[in-house]
């Protein structure tokens, strides 16, 4: 009956054929003769359409899904079905959730193509039965080098090379190869990253511990969002990050989104976000890490967990002690330097609770506890927090997706200054502060695909927070002179909506825009002067805004290895509590707060080439040009041999530009090489209350950053990493009068795996020995020298 069938079809086809050249040559109007050809072709193609006799029981129906290996949904994924030796019979994209449905396929067997930009090509053999619906779910594997899925600047899963903002990632193969004693030093391998200062999280101050992307930040306070598992963990009070409370262990992953996200995120991420997201073992899992070293160092990193019936959950800790080195190098050293020390445990546990088969509940708490001595006998801080997280995670089989975070904080912040004498041989106690805070916020945000092409997302968040600053101010004989209690609170909310457009295999578009309210109120001043038992009370007034930002962007695949990207943002930040109305001292620089700070605003964009060449290769640069409307900065008021004042500005306007490119390479015998490279020039603009600083670089921000990073693993079982990281000079103030020169340094570790559980290593940080600025107040203060340390790795996991 089959061939009966195909000879019919054919003949039926010859006559049609016959019928359209007699048309053609019988009808001389051309009107009439295109009309005439029109019905002819349909006639002829009429075969190919028409309805196979019994179709419902010859053909049938493949429908399937396409996912990563992390189970993120891979749209746009192109899905093929051939038969034999044959051109294909079907292709179709999938949708946003990954799904995929061919109609109308002859019985038979086939072999079902699925390819993905990223991924490596899939091939699997289906058969199609009559009148059924086959199903199959397809795993694509990730090509080798920097490709992966990420959420970051999109709030949802969507492939790295289908966004349109520059987003790197770090995995935990590259924490656990870098020779980064710290998460932040970990983050300096990726040039768009800085804190305010160079020094590393070991031996720094908190307070210089504020993290900018691109340029964009001016002082201690952070521009850039920091998640830890969907939780904002920017100080609530300062917005600087307290690094070492994350155990580097438990990392399974860093995203650095740089750019203006905050019609996303809102306040803080204006220069960007870094979200941090931890190992959940499913198994029976015991990881344990410790090393000593130089300086009396020493560090203790656990992780522990496993899952049961619906509950899985997981601890994990870290045990850090240091002597330190001494900050100011030798020829500007006094009898007061000391080496800066610092000690600190953190610890937290997590449970989640398989609740549905597609909803998962959790809840998780975290407690974190710091000593530091900051390079002199009177100059000391410490901080201790408690946190509590709780949330749950709903996804349909339709996409249809929430994420829901709850979140508290309770902590307080003690830190002591002194002034320094000239000669540095002696030194008193200027001022005491302690700030106890505490608060709660949460955030949520709904997913789902609509119009088969388009992911539409909505969300919120919100968080108060409360604070009193409580300082003692002495007299250079050691007197209590002046007392000043300082409460103050702070509420922020937002909302957002965005669509990712998958228009084709080839072009994404996103779009979308956040509305964002904050009130600073309660705001008071009571200051008793010790001598005359005075009380003054000065109370600030309320005050409020609200603002709208939008973002854009859009993705197009020129091939099947080179894309081209281009996003335009705006972003704020509301100044922190901190910087409204508390005062504080690094040394011998005095720096105001200032109760009349207004918000920060920037307006930006950045268009950029991916390319991955070839399986072992991948290379990308990205162009952008952001323009900061009244960035908030530290301006110098007076400078003195004893003490220089600044105070919190909003300094008019800066303009930042900038070229950003990187690189990886990995060669067929187990080597890998990385390259990344900045320019950032950032550059006031205007500033009409001190017309001087127009034109001046903004501090702390170095012109060119690049990083190398050559690793091995492989031969006896070795595992080893060399990264090299230049900067260029910068400026340690707005005035641009003390300069930070340039340097180099290097770092290398490496490790071999001794059975299935122990690795020891070896490491060295600043291999070279060199000495290099970070600070200038006006004493100049040196990074890291050459620091030696090694230990012991074991890891085990049950089935």
């Amino acid at each position: 009956m089959a061939q009966i069938g195909e000879n019919l079809l054919c003949k039926q086809a010859e006559i049609q054929s016959k019928l359209l050249l007699w048309l053609r040559f019988r009808i001389s109007d051309p009107a009439k003769c295109a009309l005439a050809c029109a019905v002819g072709s349909l006639l002829l193609v009429a075969p190919i359409f028409a309805p196979r006799t019994s179709g419902s029981e010859v053909t049938g129906k493949l429908a399937g899904i396409v996912k990563s290996q992390n189970g993120n949904a891979i749209a746009s994924a192109h899905v093929e079905l051939r038969q034999g030796t044959n051109s294909h019979l079907q292709t179709v994209p999938t949708g946003v959730n990954g799904r995929f449905l061919l109609r109308q396929v002859v019985a038979g067997d086939y072999t079902l193509t699925v390819s993905a930009l990223g991924f490596e090509p899939f091939k699997q053999s289906v058969t199609i039965l009559a009148g059924a619906t086959v199903e199959v779910a397809v795993t694509l594997k990730l090509l080798p080098v920097e490709q992966t899925v990420v959420v970051t600047s999109t709030q949802t899963p969507e492939q790295l090379t289908g966004v349109p903002a520059q987003v790197t990632v770090l995995n935990s193969a590259n924490v656990n190869q870098s020779p980064a004693i710290t998460l932040d030093d970990l983050l300096r391998e990726v040039p768009s990253f800085s804190l305010f200062r160079r020094t590393s999280s070991l031996v720094a101050q908190p307070t210089t511990e504020g993290v900018s992307l691109r340029g964009i930040g001016a002082s201690g306070v952070s521009r850039t969002l920091v998640f830890l598992d969907g939780v904002p963990i920017n100080d609530p009070v300062g917005s600087w990050i307290y690094w070492a409370e994350v155990p580097a262990i438990q990392v399974r992953d860093i995203e650095i989104a740089p750019g203006g996200v905050s019609s996303l995120y809102g306040s803080s991420a204006m220069a960007g976000v870094i979200d941090i997201r931890t190992r959940r073992p499913k198994t029976p899992t015991l990881d344990v890490n410790g090393f000593g070293g130089f300086d009396g160092t020493g560090n203790l990193d656990y992780l522990a967990g496993s899952a049961k019936g619906r509950f899985s959950y997981n601890s994990a800790g870290s045990f850090f002690r240091t002597d330190g080195y001494v900050l100011v190098p030798e020829p500007f050293r006094g009898a007061v330097d000391i080496a800066a020390n610092s000690r600190h445990e953190t610890a937290n546990a997590r449970m989640d609770f398989q609740a549905t088969r597609n909803t998962i509940l959790f809840i998780d708490g975290r407690f974190y506890n710091e000593n530091r001595g900051n390079g002199t006998p009177l100059q000391n801080n410490s901080t201790r927090e408690g946190a509590l997280n709780a949330g749950l995670r709903s996804r349909r089989g339709s996409g249809n997706e929430w994420r829901v975070n709850i979140f508290s904080f309770d902590q307080v912040f003690h830190s002591s200054f002194s002034a320094v004498a000239a000669n540095r041989a002696s030194e008193t106690l200027s001022l005491l502060q302690a700030e106890p805070a505490y608060g709660y916020g949460g955030n949520a945000q709904w997913s789902r695909p609509i119009f088969v092409k388009h992911l539409l997302s909505i969300g919120g968040d919100a968080r108060w927070t409360y604070a009193r600053d409580q300082e003692n101010s002495f007299s250079p004989a050691g007197t209590n002179t002046v007392n000043k209690r300082i409460p103050a609170e702070q509420a922020l909310a937002g909302a957002f909506i965005q669509d990712f457009w998958d228009v084709s295999n080839r072009l994404n578009i996103l779009a979308g825009a956040r509305v964002d309210t904050w009130k600073n109120y309660a705001a008071s001043l009571t200051q008793t002067t010790q001598s005359t038992g005075t009380t003054t009370v000065t109370s600030y007034p309320a005050v409020s805004k609200s603002i709208v930002t939008p973002h854009a962007g859009i993705v197009f695949r020129i091939n099947h290895g080179l894309t081209a990207r281009a996003a335009f943002y705006q972003g704020f930040r509301a100044p922190t509590l901190d910087e409204l109305y508390r005062a504080f001292r690094v040394g011998n620089v005095l720096t105001l707060a200032n109760p009349n700070l207004g918000p920060e605003r920037v307006t930006g964009y950045e268009v950029g080439l991916n390319q991955q060449v070839s399986s072992n290769f991948f290379w990308r640069v990205t162009a952008f040009s952001d323009h900061l409307d009244d960035p908030i900065s530290n301006v110098t008021i007076s400078v003195t041999p004893s003490l220089i004042t600044n105070q919190r500005e909003n300094l008019g306007f800066v303009n930042v530009k900038g070229i950003s490119a990187d690189a990886s390479y990995r060669f067929s015998h187990g080597f890998d090489v990385n390259a990344g490279y900045l320019f950032d020039q950032a550059v006031v603009g205007g500033f009409s209350q001190n017309p001087v600083i127009v034109g001046k670089i903004l501090p702390q921000v170095p012109k060119h950053r690049g990083t190398l990073i050559v690793s091995y693993s492989g031969w006896w079982h070795l595992t080893a990493s060399v990264d090299g990281r230049y900067e260029s000079h910068r400026f340690d103030d707005v005035s641009n009068q003390f300069k930070l020169g340039s340097f180099f340094v290097l770092d290398a570790k490496i490790s071999r795996h001794l059975g299935e559980n122990w690795t020891p290593f070896f490491e060295v940080d600043n291999l070279l020995n060199r000495q290099y600025p970070v600070a200038a107040i006006p004493v100049p203060q040196v990074g890291t020298p050459i620091f030696v340390l090694g230990g012991v790795r074991f890891a085990w996991s049950g089935n």
